[in-house]
């Protein structure tokens, strides 16, 4: 009904049982998510997610791994986010100023470039500090693009078979 005050909902633990749980379990739940702290004068919020524990800094997620959002403290955190910011500085090798924008980068399979919204591998025999705007142009108009302008298509269901009726006679 309207006014009446919706219930509040919490997900349990891996290895933890509706069944099972005992109510001073299921009331630490309720913690989740908890602000650890502050860094450069934003809120850090630890909690767990689809994909495990995390922490949530300035508009961005950070996995914990196998941390507890619980228990982490404000300098763990500023560590976790810190390494990712650094990883993410590294993986940028060039910055040119285009219409549209080119970045060559590191990325977990070797080093490629974006134009715009599309990807492209760079061949193995060039190297990404040595590229110029010039050559990113000339590789970008004499190959295809690894993932298709980031649309992603789904396959359509089949229309399943309607069964075969016997005609009566």
């Amino acid at each position: 009904e309207k006014g009446e005050e919706k219930p509040q909902f919490a997900k349990l633990r891996v290895g933890q049982s509706i069944q099972t749980i005992e109510l001073e379990d299921a009331l630490e739940l309720f913690k989740l998510p908890r602000t650890v702290g502050q860094y450069q004068e934003k809120d850090i919020v630890a909690s767990t997610g689809r994909f495990g524990p995390f922490l949530r800094f300035d508009g961005a997620f950070y996995n914990i791994g196998k941390l507890d959002p619980l228990e982490i403290d404000l300098e763990t955190s500023i560590n976790a986010i810190e390494e990712k910011l650094e990883a993410a500085r590294k993986a940028l090798i060039h910055d040119f100023e285009n219409d549209p924008p080119i970045k060559v980068l590191q990325g977990r399979y070797g080093p490629y470039m974006t134009v715009g919204k599309e990807n492209y591998k760079l061949p193995k025999d060039i190297d990404p500090e040595a590229l110029t705007l010039e050559k990113c142009l000339e590789i970008a108009e004499n190959s295809q693009p690894t993932n298709k302008g980031g649309k992603r298509t789904v396959a359509k269901a089949k229309p399943k078979a309607k069964p075969k009726t016997k005609a009566k006679k």
